[in-house]
């Protein structure tokens, strides 16, 4: 079936345009989901039916002598960062919770001053590192897990997390703590 049938099928809401549009985009629109996103491929798929059905709603107004492979690349890239933005910020909000309650109540003041460059020196961090140290060190996961999850090797994910706890070390020293 070419684009312009299934299109024409699927603004009729003939059901049969819908399953040759995602039995030929399906791998695909996953793919650009997955590449950008870096989740789970059972999340990308998840996702990728929310471009199909982003696409059902849309087809009255789309046009027929349109191409469906672009606009279906654009709202799977567009979903995928959406997701990507949404977990980014979801992990950062926990870390920076962790963060804020290193310090608590009967600290010294010198431990509350050595918990405020901690949080400085984590939040002075480039992206991935700063995700990478936080998921390790205030979130508890495994090295495998964060590889897993941020598409990384595990060694890229050792590295990283050498790397920031040098900076975070020199950091300290600079500000007049250890030796």
């Amino acid at each position: 079936m070419t684009d312009k049938e299934m299109i024409q099928k699927i603004k009729k809401r003939e059901e049969k345009g819908m399953v040759c549009l995602i039995a030929q985009y399906g791998k695909y629109v996953a793919a650009i989901i997955y590449q950008i996103s870096g989740c789970k491929k059972e999340d990308a798929e998840e996702m990728a039916s929310d471009v199909f059905v982003a696409f059902w709603q849309y087809a009255p107004r789309f046009d027929e002598n349109r191409a469906i492979k672009p606009w279906l690349a654009e709202t799977a890239r567009n979903i995928a960062i959406d997701h990507y933005r949404k977990t980014k910020k979801r992990v950062g909000m926990i870390a920076l919770e962790d963060l804020g309650e290193v310090g608590e109540k009967g600290d010294s003041i010198e431990q509350h001053l050595q918990n405020q460059m901690l949080k400085e020196s984590v939040l002075e961090l480039q992206e991935p590192d700063r995700e990478i140290f936080t998921r390790f060190y205030f979130c508890n996961e495994k090295i495998k897990e964060i590889a897993e999850k941020l598409s990384l090797p595990q060694a890229t994910v050792k590295t990283k997390l050498q790397r920031s706890r040098h900076k975070i070390k020199e950091a300290f020293l600079k500000g007049g703590w250890g030796k």
